[in-house]
């Protein structure tokens, strides 16, 4: 299993034994029920698939362009809620370690993903 897999694991389990109380989990538990009952899961892009066209800022306001992006090499786009997501601390140490290690051209450097990552 892969190290950020273990770890969002991990925590996962802390937060669900320890730190959210039971009557919140109950509620996330429903919701994420709902969420699947609605079908949503189906309507996802696949692995593989190609993503529409869509703008979003950068982290200085400009608008990015996935399109344009893509003519520069892959993209990967995540959703970095915020540093009080411990979920999302994970992710992003997790890509840290995948760039410095795998990704030799067309990349960011972790601090330029972080700055990207966390648009307004």
């Amino acid at each position: 299993m892969h190290l950020t897999t273990q770890e969002l694991d991990a925590t996962r389990a802390k937060y669900r034994g320890e730190i959210i109380p039971a009557d919140a989990l109950s509620v996330m538990d429903a919701e994420t029920e709902a969420l699947r009952a609605s079908g949503i899961e189906r309507r996802a892009l696949k692995p593989g698939a190609v993503a529409p066209d869509f703008m979003l800022p950068d982290a200085q306001g400009r608008g990015a362009r996935l399109q344009s992006l893509l003519r520069q090499g892959p993209v990967v786009l995540v959703f970095y809620r915020g540093s009080w997501c411990p979920y999302c601390n994970l992710h992003l140490r997790g890509f840290q370690r995948v760039l410095s290690r795998n990704w030799r051209r067309n990349m960011l450097s972790a601090n330029e993903l972080y700055e990207i990552l966390i648009w307004p």
